[in-house]
């Protein structure tokens, strides 16, 4: 009942969708640090859990799990039997005056467990913080987001200039692309600082696999040869 009240149930093909959320949940809450990366990922899409809390983070989303424990999704995945967490409303990214929002923020808040609990793990943080490099150098970058912009501007421009009840004026719209580049710009300064995210990434240079097979059969076994240095 406690469940039913803090979840919205949109949908569900499987006979007791909450049995799914509770049991990640007693794993994440109850299993000790140091079995929490192998009992968790049974139930749960680690990984996929690390992308979406280091995405909510660098681009400062103020309406997220990451500030509120709120406005995000759960999906679960017959298949693998994981849950999955989705982005839901990110109208409140880019915010200028967060900036120098920490990249581990929510790390001692006891009521954000899926950053505080995952952190904690060393090997989990270590993958976490390899996934805010990512993020940082390919995407969070005036250099690649400054097309994007250009290109929505180019699209919307006349619609908004002709819309009477926008929330903003005409000049602030002129000048909001100006106002983002100085915001990732900072964000992007700032995260480069911060002494964990500062450091020198592994290099992968080739990724092969094995085919044994004409084609992949569910259950076997693939061999994956990745040169790292």
């Amino acid at each position: 009942t406690a469940y039913q009240n803090a979840y919205e149930l949109k949908s569900s093909k499987v006979d007791d969708p909450w049995a799914k959320l509770i049991s990640v949940c007693n794993v994440l809450n109850n299993t000790t640090p140091a079995n929490l990366a192998d009992s968790l990922k049974t139930v749960l899409a680690v990984d996929r859990c690390l992308w979406f809390i280091a995405m909510e983070n660098l681009f400062t989303d103020e309406d997220s799990y990451l500030t509120k424990g709120a406005d995000y999704q759960l999906y679960y995945e017959g298949g693998t039997g994981l849950l999955h967490p989705l982005q839901f409303d990110g109208n409140e990214t880019f915010k200028t005056n967060d900036t120098n929002l920490s990249p581990v923020y929510g790390e001692t808040l006891a009521i954000r467990p899926l950053i505080s609990r995952l952190l904690a793990v060393p090997e989990l943080r270590q993958r976490y913080l390899a996934h805010v490099r990512t993020i940082m150098n390919e995407s969070l970058d005036w250099t690649v987001l400054e097309k994007k912009v250009t290109a929505y501007q180019a699209l919307i421009g006349e619609e908004v200039a002709a819309d009477t009840k926008k929330l903003s004026t005409n000049a602030q719209y002129a000048s909001s692309a100006a106002d983002l580049k100085n915001m990732v710009t900072a964000r992007k300064t700032y995260l480069s600082g911060f002494a964990e995210v500062n450091r020198t990434a592994p290099a992968i240079t080739s990724v092969a696999r094995e085919m044994t097979v004409a084609r992949d059969i569910a259950g076997m076994a693939v061999r994956v040869t990745a040169k790292v240095t």
